[in-house]
């Protein structure tokens, strides 16, 4: 049976919430993608399905915070009328204060995977900065247009 994109999606992100409570409860290194399929209600070969590792299901609980907050701040009329700068220190307070939900998480993740890893080139770590660089060229290009940045000469 096919599944559509916005059921996929939305496994995928019950998948992931899943995975950080289960890595919260016994720890980023303990935990196993048979006690993630349980707490997400699908079976294992669904989690590997979506996510071929743990790393993995990292990297997408923080591509999934950067969306959420990239999406949440795009919807807010307020936001689209800051200057640039006003733009930036928004969004690193909106995601800061996302991460701090899960701040045991994150923590243990960046030790487990950011920092003791040779995975910085990943491709995991690509497609985030390609998401967080295309969002901070759009809001350039927009406070450029109105001015607000300068262009260089």
């Amino acid at each position: 049976m096919k599944i559509s994109q916005a059921q996929k999606i939305k496994n995928q992100r019950r998948i992931i919430e899943s995975a950080v409570k289960v890595f919260l409860r016994h720890g980023y290194k303990n935990a196993t993608i048979k006690e993630i399929a349980k707490e997400s209600k699908v079976s294992e070969p669904s989690v590997y399905n979506y996510f071929p590792n743990k790393e993995s299901l990292v990297f997408g609980y923080f591509e999934l915070e950067l969306m959420n907050t990239i999406e949440t701040l795009n919807s807010q009329s307020l936001f689209l009328k800051l200057n640039f700068c006003e733009k930036i220190q928004s969004f690193i307070e909106a995601q800061l204060e996302s991460l701090e939900k899960t701040r045991p998480f994150v923590e243990e993740s960046f030790k487990f995977i950011f920092v003791t890893s040779s995975i910085h080139s990943s491709i995991e770590v690509m497609q985030q900065k390609k998401i967080l660089t295309t969002f901070m060229k759009e809001h350039m290009v927009k406070s450029q247009k109105s001015g607000d940045f300068p262009t260089s000469a």
